[in-house]
């Protein structure tokens, strides 16, 4: 059957023309639903419904034509030269490389464990357990020494015995420390410092006086004399143990040996005035004598770092430290001494890496 579908020729303009006959080049012909006829291709519907191009060069449109009854006027197309297809550029042949040498296999070792997995982007990096290796330290401190202490001393006086009974007693200390700590291994550390402390003591002393002429009749002469110097030095060397408590706060407990330098006030001896009867004494005044030593001791304590910014942080100290000696007063009679007490330091504390 013959179909008046149209065939569409270009002849200065697309036509649609009609046709159930393709006649290819070649003269072949095969039977098909429709055929449109474009500027450069065919377009042909086949009688299943698909739909095919073909080159014009590949179909005879004329004969196509007249196969269908249309007359050749209409369907002659307008040919032009068919540009053969650029070549595709072929595709470079990847490098040889020379076959890996196959590794030999070991079976891992029983106590082989496997790597663990790296730690995700998103995590925050962790900061170092000890960040700094050398910590210098300067601080003012106060403290509370030895509340008091006592001596009492006796001579010879008229056939008799006198006697001076001396009740010493400290005020606040005011004094700085300056010192190091320098980490040796993980958290063990080795701390060295020196102190300087000082404050004013007095003395308040009561004499009994044999009376010149009369036997077991003492006369009594009391006085406090104040401004006594009390210093003291110390060198404290031991090791440290270090923790942090945080990203900015860390602690530092220490404890060991202690080298004191100890300058003291003591009272050597009354001065006073007597006149007839010689009922009573008036009082003129002491003798003071400095007496020095320089004993060894010990200490412990605790340090508090905050770090403020970059290597500078802030610095709270208390430490306990002591030392029992005996001084000699000017009679070779023995006055026993403590030195060091209780001490808190605040100041600042730098850091190094």
């Amino acid at each position: 059957m013959k179909a008046g579908l149209p065939l569409i020729v270009l002849v200065g303009c697309a036509r649609l023309a009609s046709g159930d006959w393709l006649v290819l080049a070649d003269g072949s012909r095969t039977e098909v639903r429709r055929v449109e006829v474009l500027e450069r291709s065919v377009r042909v519907t086949t009688l299943s419904g698909q739909t095919w191009i073909v080159l014009k060069t590949a179909v005879d449109v004329g004969a196509t034509s007249r196969a269908n009854e249309i007359p050749p006027a209409e369907v002659e197309p307008v040919m032009e030269p068919v540009r053969p297809p650029s070549p595709r550029p072929e595709p470079p042949l990847p490098p040889t490389t020379p076959a890996p040498t196959p590794l030999r296999r070991t079976s891992p070792p029983s106590d082989w464990q496997p790597p663990a997995p790296p730690a995700s982007s998103a995590t925050a990096p962790r900061e170092p357990e000890h960040p700094h290796r050398v910590a210098v330290f300067v601080n003012a401190a106060t403290g509370r020494p030895r509340g008091s202490f006592s001596e009492s001393r006796s001579f010879e006086l008229f056939s008799e015995t006198a006697s001076v009974d001396t009740l010493y007693e400290n005020g606040p200390t005011r004094g700085a420390e300056v010192g190091a700590v320098v980490r040796l291994s993980g958290p063990i550390a080795v701390s060295a410092s020196f102190d300087f402390f000082e404050n004013e003591a007095s003395a308040r002393y009561r004499a009994l006086l044999p009376h010149p002429f009369f036997y077991e009749q003492f006369r009594e002469l009391s006085e406090t004399r104040s401004g006594l110097v009390h210093r003291e030095q110390a060198f404290h060397i031991g090791p440290v143990v270090s923790m942090n408590l945080g990203r900015r706060l860390s602690l530092d407990l220490y404890g060991g040996a202690s080298k004191f330098f100890v300058e003291a006030d003591v009272l050597d001896d009354v001065l006073y005035a007597e006149a007839f009867p010689f009922e009573s004494v008036v009082s003129q005044g002491s003798i003071l004598r400095r007496l020095d030593a320089h004993p060894w001791g010990y200490h412990v304590g605790a340090s508090s770092t905050v770090r403020l910014v970059g290597f500078l942080g802030v610095d709270v100290t208390l430490r306990y430290s002591r030392a029992d000696f005996v001084l000699l007063d000017s009679a070779s009679q023995e006055i026993r001494y403590e030195a060091g007490g209780l001490r808190v330091g605040t100041g600042l504390r730098f850091l190094f890496p």
